[in-house]
C-alpha cells in the first residue's frame, strides 16, 4: 500500500465513473421534474447523493460542469445554528443564497435572492430572513449586476411583507469586511423604502410564477432582464401597466444617492470651486455644477479589450462651461491591457488642448468603488460608452438632474446589450425624470484587442467626418498661429476703413509708401494665420464674397444681422470689408460719425441681392430712454439701441449673431442679459433662422510692447497674464469675470438645446473665437502701430484688419458646416422615403 495514498476496496459490484456520470446526469433531469412532481427536499437529496458519489469516482467535475453549475446556484443552504450566519432578533430561518465558488460575472448564471424570495412567495412557508451571498455583496466589476439584485430581491420582499408573506430579505453586505470598497458594501441597511404604489397580490404572485419557471426552464435568471417586465403581463385582472424598473426607481434613487455620502469624492467636493455640489430639494437632488465625467468601459469580464471611442464623440457633448473632468477606467484595464493607459492619458491631453481652462484628472479604479458611483450620479455631465456590466445603468436611471449620454456601441464579446439600449427598451415613464432626456448616439468602434498601439492611437484620434458638419465644433482649438506672407497680402483690406479700428493701418500705409518702414509691407499682426495642427481637415474656409452668395443661397437665407457690443461691431466692419467693394458704411465714412448701426444691401450675381446689418446693444435689453453715441447719451451701462422690431420686420430665413458682456461688470447682470435675449428670441417664434453666440475675450495688458508676437499655447498666455498682472483678484474692466460670463451662457444655451420643447426652436450654437484669439496680445488698438490721434490706452479692441478677420474666417466656416449638416440630413430623410 502507498502510504501517500489511501485506498478503500469497495465491496461487491465496482461502479466505474462513466456510470456515476450518467447518474449524475439523470438526477439533474430529476431536479428540473422535482419543482412539479417531488418535494424538494428530497430532489435535493436524491442530486446531492449522486454528485458525492460521482467525485469519489475521480470523475473530473469540469466534464460536466455546465449541467451541475446552474443548479448548484440554485440551492438554498439553511444554517440556523451555524457560527458564521447573521441572525436577526426574531425566531427567522436564515437562507444565504449560493452561487458556485468560482465567481461567475454572466448576468444569465445568476439565480440568487430574488430567485429564492420568490420561492418562498410561492409555497408561503414559515418566516425566512434571506440574506445576500457574498459573490455579490463584494463584486467589484458589476455594479449594474450587483445592485439590480439587491434592489429586486429587497422589493420583492417587501411586497411579500405587504401581502402577508414571512419573508424577509436584509443584504447585510457590510458584514464581510472592514474596509468597504464597493458600493454594495456603504449601502443602508436596512435599504430606505420610500412609499411608492404596491403591486396586488395576484400580480406578485404570478410573477414570481413566471420568474421561478423561466429560471427553472431556461436555467436563467438576469435581474437587469427582470426590470423590463411589465408586472401587468401575467394574465391577472390588474390593469396597471407598469414595468418592474419603475417600481424600483424610488429605492434605487433614495439608497443610491444616500451611500454616495460615503464616498470620498461627495466630502471633497464641498469644499470645491468648479464642481461644487449644489442641493437642489433633497439629498438626492444633489448636482455637481461644472463637472463631467466620461467612463471608459472593458468589453469583457477581465478587461483584456476596451472601448475605444474617438475623442471627438465625447468632446463634442461636453459644453465648454464645464471646468473638471474625470475619465474613469477600470483598474484591470491599465493591468491587462497596454494601450489602457495610454489611451487615458492620450484622452485628458486631448481635453487639456480643447478646452484649456478644464482641470482633467484619470481616475483609475474599479467600477463598483462607492466613490465612482458618487461621481457618475451627481456630476452635472456623464459619458459612457456601452461595455460588459453595463456600468453606467443605475447612475443613468437615478439621477434627476443634469445629462447622461450614452454612446451605443457594438454587443460586448460576452454578447451582452448595451446600457442604451436596455434603456430604449424601457416604458417612457421611466426616463421622465432624467432631465434632459437621455441622449443616444451611434459611434464607431475599433477593438483594441485586434491592433496594435499605433492603431488604437490612430483610430481614438479620428476627426469629424466632412459630411456631419461636426468640424464646427473643434475648429480653432487645436492649431497655431504661423506667419504666412501669402496670406498676408490676401488679407489685407482694399479700401480704407474710416473707423477707429482702422486708423493704425491707415496710418501704417502712408508710411509704407512714404518708404518709412524699410522692406515691411504688411503690419505684423496682419501676417499672421491659423493652422489647424490635429484635425487638419478642419481647417478655416477663408471668407469671400462669392463664398458667402452661395451659402445664402445653399442656407436660403436673406439676411445676416448682428447685435451686441463694440467688439461686434468690429467683427461687423470685417465682414463689411471683406464681403464689398465699398469704404465702410453709410454714415460712419467720416471720422467724427459714431453711430455704428448700419444695414446694407448686398448683392450676388445669381442669387439677387441679401442684408447685412449691426446694431449697437450692449446689454441685450431695450427701453424708452433717450440713446446717442454723437451725443454720449446712454440708456445702459452704456448704448442700447433697440432692435427687437427691426429683427421681426424681416420673416425671411435671418442668420443672427449676438453676444453681451464686454461692459457689463456684475455677474448677475450678465446674466440676466443672457437670459432675456433667449426668452426673447424664441418669443419670436422663428425656427427656421440661425443663432450664433459670439464668446467673450479678456484684453491683454501692457499691449503695446514692442515685438509682441502670438503666443504658442495656452500655457505662454497664462504665464504673460501674471507677469502683467501678478495680483489675479485685481481686475481691469472685468476681464477676469469673462471667462465665468462665457461658462454661462454656454450653459444656456446647452440647456435651452436639451429641454423639452413644444415647438420647434432655431438653431442656437456657439462660435468660441475665445481659444484662438486669447493667443493675440499682439495688434490691439494701442499697440506699438497706434495712430498718434489715440489719447487713451486700449488693449481689448483690436485694429483691423487684424486678428478679428479670423471671426469672419470662423463665422464663414461653421455656416458651411451647418449647410453641409442640413443638406446631409435632408439626404438621409429622402432616402428613408
Amino acid at each position: 500500500m502507498n502510504d501517500n495514498k489511501s485506498t478503500i476496496e469497495p465491496k461487491g459490484k465496482q461502479r466505474t465513473p462513466r456510470f456515476w456520470m450518467t447518474a449524475l446526469i439523470l438526477s439533474a433531469i430529476l431536479v428540473i421534474l422535482s419543482g412539479r412532481f417531488l418535494p424538494a427536499a428530497i430532489s435535493r437529496r436524491i442530486f446531492m447523493s449522486f454528485s458525492t458519489q460521482a467525485n469519489n469516482s475521480n470523475q473530473s467535475i469540469s466534464e460536466i460542469k455546465g449541467v451541475t453549475h446552474n443548479f448548484q446556484a440554485r440551492r438554498q443552504l439553511s444554517i440556523p445554528g451555524n457560527n458564521n450566519s447573521h441572525h436577526s432578533s426574531n425566531d427567522h430561518q436564515v437562507i444565504i443564497s449560493q452561487q458556485t465558488s468560482e465567481t461567475t460575472n454572466d448576468h444569465s448564471q445568476v439565480m440568487q435572492s430574488h430567485y429564492e424570495i420568490c420561492k418562498s412567495i410561492i409555497v408561503a412557508k414559515e418566516s425566512k430572513l434571506i440574506e445576500e451571498v457574498q459573490d455579490i455583496c463584494l463584486n467589484e466589476f458589476d455594479p449594474a449586476l450587483a445592485l439590480a439584485q439587491i434592489f429586486l430581491s429587497a422589493y420583492l420582499a417587501q411586497q411579500g411583507r405587504l401581502h402577508g408573506y414571512g419573508v424577509e430579505y436584509a443584504h447585510k453586505c457590510g458584514r464581510f469586511r472592514e474596509e468597504k470598497k464597493v458600493m454594495q458594501e456603504v449601502l443602508p441597511q436596512p435599504l430606505a423604502m420610500p412609499a411608492h404604489q404596491s403591486m396586488p397580490k395576484d400580480d406578485l404572485l404570478q410573477f414570481c410564477r413566471v420568474l421561478v419557471n423561466h429560471a427553472d426552464s431556461t436555467h436563467q435568471s438576469n435581474p437587469l432582464k427582470i426590470f423590463l417586465w411589465e408586472t401587468n403581463l401575467f394574465q391577472t385582472e390588474s390593469q396597471e401597466q407598469i414595468s418592474m424598473m419603475e417600481r424600483l426607481l424610488p429605492i434605487i434613487n433614495e439608497n443610491l444617492y444616500e451611500a454616495s455620502l460615503q464616498s470620498r469624492f461627495y466630502k471633497s467636493a464641498l469644499t470645491a470651486g468648479y464642481g461644487v455640489l449644489k442641493d437642489r430639494d433633497s439629498k438626492s437632488d444633489r448636482i455637481a455644477v461644472g463637472r463631467a465625467v466620461v467612463y471608459i468601459p472593458c468589453r469583457d469580464v477581465h478587461c483584456n479589450d476596451f472601448a475605444v471611442v474617438p475623442y471627438i464623440h465625447f468632446l463634442m457633448h461636453i459644453p465648454l462651461s464645464v471646468h473638471i473632468v474625470d475619465i474613469i477606467i477600470c483598474r484591470q484595464c491599465i493591468a491587462n491591457n497596454q494601450g489602457c493607459a495610454k489611451y487615458a492619458n492620450d484622452f485628458a491631453s486631448t481635453f487639456r488642448q480643447f478646452s484649456p481652462n478644464m482641470s482633467v484628472e484619470v481616475i483609475v479604479a474599479n467600477p463598483s468603488s462607492p466613490d465612482i458611483i458618487a461621481r457618475l450620479l451627481e456630476a452635472e455631465h456623464v459619458l459612457c460608452a456601452s461595455g460588459f456590466g453595463m456600468q453606467c445603468l443605475f447612475p443613468s436611471l437615478a439621477r434627476k438632474y443634469g445629462r447622461i449620454t450614452l454612446f451605443d456601441l457594438d454587443k460586448n464579446q460576452a454578447g451582452e446589450e448595451s446600457a442604451s439600449s436596455f434603456v430604449t427598451r424601457l416604458p417612457p415613464s421611466v426616463l421622465s425624470h432624467v432631465n434632459p432626456p437621455i441622449s443616444l448616439f451611434a459611434v464607431a468602434f475599433f477593438s483594441s484587442f485586434q491592433g496594435h498601439l499605433d492603431a488604437v492611437t490612430s483610430f481614438s484620434q479620428r476627426p469629424p467626418a466632412k459630411q456631419s458638419g461636426d468640424c464646427r465644433f473643434f475648429r480653432g482649438r487645436f492649431g497655431k498661429w504661423s506667419q504666412n506672407m501669402v496670406y498676408a497680402d490676401h488679407a489685407q483690406y482694399r479700401t480704407a476703413l474710416r473707423h477707429y479700428s482702422g486708423e493704425a493701418d491707415q496710418l501704417f500705409r502712408r508710411k509704407v509708401h512714404q518708404g518709412l518702414h524699410g522692406e515691411m509691407k504688411f503690419r505684423p499682426p496682419t501676417t499672421y494665420r491659423w493652422d489647424e495642427l490635429r484635425y487638419d481637415t478642419c481647417g478655416f474656409t477663408q471668407i469671400t464674397q462669392q463664398g458667402v452668395c452661395d451659402l445664402m443661397e445653399s442656407l436660403s437665407a436673406r439676411r445676416i444681422f448682428i447685435v451686441g457690443d463694440s467688439l461686434n461691431l468690429q467683427l461687423a466692419q470685417s465682414l463689411w470689408m471683406w464681403l464689398t467693394n465699398d469704404k465702410f458704411g453709410d454714415s460712419p465714412i467720416a471720422r467724427g460719425t459714431f453711430n455704428p448701426n448700419f444695414k446694407a444691401k448686398l448683392l450676388c450675381p445669381v442669387y439677387g441681392e441679401y442684408i447685412l446689418q449691426f446694431i449697437r446693444n450692449d446689454e441685450l435689453l431695450e427701453n424708452d430712454m433717450p440713446v446717442s453715441i454723437d451725443e454720449e447719451k446712454s440708456n445702459c451701462n452704456t448704448y442700447c439701441f433697440k432692435w427687437t422690431e427691426e429683427y421681426k420686420a424681416d420673416e425671411r430665413r435671418t442668420i443672427l449673431i449676438f453676444n453681451a458682456g464686454a461692459h457689463i461688470h456684475e455677474e448677475k447682470q450678465f446674466k440676466n442679459a443672457i437670459d432675456r435675449f433667449i426668452n426673447t428670441f424664441d418669443s419670436f417664434q422663428r425656427p427656421q433662422d440661425i443663432v450664433l453666440l459670439r464668446t467673450l475675450i479678456p484684453g491683454h495688458r501692457e499691449c503695446g510692447r514692442p515685438g509682441l508676437r502670438p503666443f504658442a499655447n495656452f500655457e505662454e498666455y497664462k504665464a504673460d497674464a501674471q507677469a502683467q498682472n501678478p495680483d489675479p483678484n485685481e481686475g481691469i474692466y472685468a476681464w477676469d469675470k469673462f471667462q465665468s460670463y462665457n461658462d454661462y451662457s454656454i450653459a444656456a444655451l446647452d440647456h435651452r438645446r436639451f429641454a423639452v420643447k413644444d415647438t420647434p426652436q432655431a438653431l442656437m450654437e456657439v462660435m468660441d473665437v475665445y481659444p484662438m484669439t486669447i493667443l493675440r496680445p499682439d495688434g490691439h488698438i494701442s499697440d506699438e502701430y497706434r495712430a498718434p490721434t489715440l489719447l487713451n490706452i486700449d488693449c481689448l479692441h483690436y485694429t483691423l484688419p487684424g486678428p478679428i478677420d479670423w471671426w469672419s474666417h470662423m463665422f464663414f466656416s461653421h455656416l458651411l458646416d451647418i449647410a453641409t449638416a442640413e443638406n446631409y440630413l435632408a439626404l438621409q430623410q429622402k432616402q428613408q422615403q
